[in-house]
């Protein structure tokens, strides 16, 4: 009997093998220019392949690029994405072709060799993830909550991919997560990389707190037949699977390869330079602040309620490090913020929302609210009492960069999954703040205010700084109080 179990389970675990690791000619030509492993950390690139299959002869080019760099003694991972339309040279070709040519005329082994002379690295494994397999991981986690930042529209009958997905914080299925992330209709590459790659750990947050060790195999064997790897053995991939789910979120840098963009024979290709590739992997393999980011701290600052007043104040002296002496003062406000009535007059025009309106004061001086397509709305979180838990977002847009929008999120939903388990709190006098730090971006401020959240979302290119964020998370208010900065923004915010 117990044999008999113990064959049932190898058979079981061959059967998973044998769909995502097939013995293939794909497969075996990827491993023969695979690096081999020599010490504790790996690299791993993964291909978006955007093969329909229900369209008869077409190869697929790599829809997305990105490389995945696991450190296990320094218990990180680094994630840098390769724009699409990168310039390169693909071996056996003599004309420059985009990246993602590759995979279409030589699969991932000629993806592989492609990164691998393009950037000067080793990879030790791949995987090719279809359309199909990421719509699967999607379901199975019953749906992506993520932060769409703006409205995303492309009507059907267009030569774009059609999507309608309204801003803010919300649950989508497994097709409108495929077209969140694949869009890029008016986004440059870049600002589409750093959208995939919220995405990436987005899905992350929300796998690591609703699946443990034993379901890695179950999230195989869903997958399987849209995912394909050179990695062959059960008990690695659990491995992998365990040291991703159990990674504190701070741990996890994410970067893309720095580019500039040039008109080759008529088209349009992102083109790197020799020190811009150089500075990109040095970053990848060695991220900043790796050594340091990833706990969490409980600073205390003071109260910030309430507008601010006309009193005289008394400078406070800091010595950040490294710097001379410089005086802050207590209601300074961050450089780049202004106080804007605009926000307050939009949110107030919703009326009746279902939640305690709170309105930000302070916003980032090149973004305004988002007039051109949705700059505030209200709406119900999917999953709440009913219909769905009461929510609002303003959504603001950065003038100097195509793609670049932070928003302004409420909700009365009681545990959003991008609020929990912060890398950092601030405690004050009337709120906490919890700061969410992804690598080297702070990615959201938020608090619990009477049971509803409230929280500042970065842009996808991070264009707010730390303390522009605290400081905007600060000036939020009741609708009914009088627009003006926090009072104590200065200190709350010095040393961010």
């Amino acid at each position: 009997m117990v044999l008999a179990i113990g064959w049932g389970v190898d058979r079981a675990a061959q059967h998973l093998i044998d769909q995502i690791s097939p013995n293939t000619a794909s497969v075996a030509g990827a491993r023969q220019v695979l690096a081999a492993t020599t010490g504790p950390d790996t690299t791993f690139v993964i291909l978006g392949s955007d093969h329909r299959s229900w369209l008869p002869g077409a190869g697929g080019l790599s829809d997305s690029i990105v490389l995945v760099h696991l450190d296990p003694p320094k218990n990180l991972i680094s994630i840098m994405s390769v724009p699409r339309d990168l310039a390169v040279t693909l071996p056996g070709y003599a004309v420059p072709q985009k990246i993602n040519a590759a995979y279409s005329y030589g699969g991932p082994k000629l993806s592989i060799q492609t990164l691998q002379n393009t950037l000067g690295i080793k990879i030790n494994h791949y995987a090719v993830v279809s359309f199909a397999g990421f719509f699967k991981i999607v379901q199975h986690l019953g749906g992506l909550y993520t932060q769409v930042d703006r409205q995303y529209y492309n009507p059907l009958g267009t030569s774009y991919s059609p999507i309608n997905i309204q801003p803010g914080y919300q649950r989508l299925n497994g097709n409108d997560a495929l077209a969140f992330a694949r869009f890029r209709h008016t986004d440059t590459d870049i600002v589409r990389a750093a959208r995939q790659q919220q995405i990436i750990l987005d899905l992350k947050r929300q796998a690591s707190t609703q699946l443990g060790f034993t379901d890695i195999p179950l999230i195989l064997d869903t997958v399987g037949g849209s995912i394909e790897t050179d990695v062959n053995s059960l008990s690695t991939l659990t491995n992998i699977g365990q040291f991703l789910l159990g990674l504190p979120h701070g741990r996890i840098f994410h970067s893309t390869l720095q580019v500039g963009f040039a008109t080759i024979g008529g088209g349009s290709y992102d083109v790197a330079t020799p020190t811009q590739i150089a500075d990109s992997v040095q970053e990848f393999l060695h991220p900043a602040g790796a050594a340091t980011q990833g706990t969490t701290q409980t600073p205390t600052a003071p109260s910030t309620s309430g507008p601010s007043v006309a009193t005289p104040v008394t400078p406070t002296t800091v010595i950040p490090p490294k710097s001379a002496h410089v005086v802050i003062h207590p209601n300074a406000l961050p450089a780049g913020l202004i106080v804007d009535p605009a926000p307050a007059q939009a949110l107030r025009g919703l009326g009746l929302v279902g939640l305690p309106l709170l309105v930000p004061t302070l916003t980032q001086s090149n973004s305004r609210l988002d007039v051109t397509e949705v700059p505030v709305r209200k709406y119900k979180i999917e999953g709440g009492p009913n219909g769905g838990w009461p929510s609002v977002v303003a959504v603001f847009a950065n003038s100097m960069a195509a793609g670049s929008y932070y928003d302004v999120q409420e909700t009365t939903m009681p545990a959003p999954p991008v609020m929990q388990n912060p890398t950092r709190v601030i405690r004050t006098a009337g709120r906490v703040y919890d700061l969410f730090q992804d690598g080297k971006v702070l990615r959201y401020v938020g608090f619990n205010q009477n049971g509803v959240w409230y929280w500042v979302s970065n842009s996808f290119d991070g264009v707010l700084t730390p303390a522009q964020m605290v400081a905007i998370a600060a000036s939020l208010r009741p609708a009914s109080a009088p627009v003006g900065a926090p009072r104590g923004v200065g200190l709350l915010t010095k040393g961010l």
